[in-house]
């Protein structure tokens, strides 16, 4: 039986929970672990890969790595713009370690997303997204670390900023576009999930804040949803 250790940090970062279970009975529970466990498998490493030319070959470079969350069963990924942006070729790992090539099916320049597509025989597990305009200040939100400091570790926060674009506050409108949470952001970090407590998508990491501590910025979810549902008109 293959046994999964999980590390479980608190918003302090003091609280450990290690955890040796069968991954079945993880998916029955009905706690915040277990809800982050199955959207686990949502989450995949997102490597943009580029082609050097030396006078005797040409071979390839892993010029980064980011994470990215499958929105699609049929294979449609979202993650940041600038982890692929000039890549030769994208490569996808998925949950259970098979890598896969993957295109570019959209851009969304302004909000730093992009939306990616692998082909696969079978449908993928893809995650569920919130409604990120009934986010609330102090609202417990859980992350899947996908650093190599910090991968696949469970991380509690909370939200401590909800922001709206200056055009939308003139149109008299309030769409959240961006959620502002007390958590660090390691290289690798980027483009990974921020779930509520349901495991919902709430948003997509893009960035920190490099003059204080323990925060950083994610894309709202309903931004993600308006590119993916007019890709998929």
């Amino acid at each position: 039986m293959k046994k999964y250790p999980i590390f479980y940090f608190g918003v302090g970062g003091l609280f450990f929970l290690f955890l040796f279970i069968h991954p079945f009975y993880l998916y029955a529970q009905s706690s915040v672990i277990g809800m982050a466990l199955k959207s686990q498998e949502s989450i995949v490493k997102v490597s943009a890969i580029v082609f050097k030319k030396s006078s005797l070959a040409t071979f390839a470079i892993n010029r980064s790595n980011a994470a990215g969350v499958i929105i699609d069963p049929t294979g449609i990924i979202v993650t940041n713009i600038h982890t692929i942006k000039d890549a030769d070729k994208i490569a996808v790992t998925l949950f259970d370690g098979k890598i896969v090539n993957a295109k570019v099916i959209r851009l969304l320049p302004k909000h730093d997303i992009a939306l990616i597509k692998v082909t696969l025989p079978l449908p993928l597990r893809a995650i569920k997204f919130a409604d990120s305009n009934s986010a609330q200040l102090g609202e417990t939100i859980i992350n899947i670390g996908s650093s190599n400091l910090l991968k696949e570790t469970i991380s509690e926060g909370i939200i401590i900023g909800l922001g709206t674009s200056a055009a939308k506050k003139n149109q008299k409108q309030t769409d959240i576009e961006m959620i502002e949470i007390n958590m660090n952001l390691y290289k690798g970090d980027s483009g990974g999930p921020v779930f509520n407590k349901e495991g919902e998508l709430l948003g997509m990491i893009v960035a920190k804040n490099r003059l204080e501590d323990r925060v950083s910025y994610a894309i709202a979810s309903n931004k993600i949803k308006v590119l993916y549902l007019d890709y998929m008109k």
